[in-house]
């Protein structure tokens, strides 16, 4: 009997491969590097073989595929992804299917992190659920009712391209001042090269690589930039949460990924704009 299943989860800078069986526990995990600028077909082989390593010697049932983007997910096609520019329309599930010949389903991958955290996670039980995805951008997945909504063109739950500054920081989805250009990867280390230019604890964090980890690691050390920082990227978080409650009204709201590094420093600031700017019911029903 076949008792394991294949998870991956393609980002903007990486694939994330884990090998899992029944009770949901990772018997192997791997990652690939992704180069955005690389032709789809040369970065989704490189998935495939560090796959094909990763699935050597194990009965597997099939593979589960979440990807960031709009994506159809009755084709098994990524339509769009703003972080991978030149994957356009990229057959994932029939090329990955051939590759390693297993069944593959193919989703968005914060629509596939919404079921995970509904049926496994930190919304449990709960019938009206929204994820947010922090990492290289800002995704989004909805469980309304209990049911995954995919909404009329499969694009539902793209939060990082709301707008939170009128005429704010330009987005490769083509518009300003996107979610994503505050709260992402680049959108954090911007606050915190402008909030810290002038610390002397700055140079050492760009000596080192600035990164989300060494960032939060300096504002848990007392660094006023640091600390800063993440307030600001926090709020804009926020921002983009009081959108959600006032307009779906969910029992919970999950944010996670890249933000785990973070914790509290980035969902403090962001739960106050919250509380003092979503509408009072839905405020105090919500669990973030």
């Amino acid at each position: 009997m076949k008792e394991c299943a294949l998870g991956i989860d393609i980002g903007g800078t990486s694939a994330k491969l884990v090998l899992a069986d029944r009770r949901m526990r990772a018997l192997r995990r791997a990652a690939v590097p992704i180069d955005p600028r690389a032709p789809w077909r040369e970065a989704l082989g490189r998935i495939a073989d560090g796959a094909a390593a990763l699935l050597r010697g194990r009965g597997v049932v099939g593979i589960g595929v979440g990807c960031a983007g709009c994506v159809d997910a009755s084709r098994g096609v990524l339509r769009f992804s703003p972080n991978l520019p030149r994957w356009r329309r990229v057959p994932c599930a029939e090329f990955l299917s051939a590759r390693l010949g297993l069944p593959c389903v193919v989703d968005n991958d914060v629509n596939m992190m919404a079921l995970g955290e509904q049926r496994h996670g930190a919304a449990r039980g709960a019938r009206n659920v929204c994820c947010v995805a922090i990492g290289t951008g800002v995704g989004g997945g909805l469980i309304l009712d209990g049911k995954l909504h995919r909404g009329a063109s499969m694009s539902a739950g793209e939060l990082g391209h709301i707008p939170v500054e009128p005429d704010g920081i330009e987005c490769p989805c083509g518009g300003r001042g996107c979610l994503e250009r505050y709260v992402g990867k680049d959108g954090i280390l911007r606050l915190a090269r402008l909030a810290m230019w002038s610390e002397v604890v700055a140079r050492f964090l760009v000596a080192g690589g600035l990164t989300p980890e060494r960032l939060a690691a300096a504002a848990r050390s007392g660094v006023p930039g640091a600390r800063r920082a993440w307030e600001d990227a926090g709020r804009y978080l926020g921002l983009g949460l009081v959108g959600l409650v006032n307009l779906l009204n969910p029992d919970v709201i999950v944010v996670g990924a890249g933000a785990r590094a973070a914790g509290g420093l980035l969902l403090g600031p962001a739960r106050r704009v919250v509380r003092e700017r979503a509408l009072a019911i839905p405020a105090r029903h919500v669990r973030i």
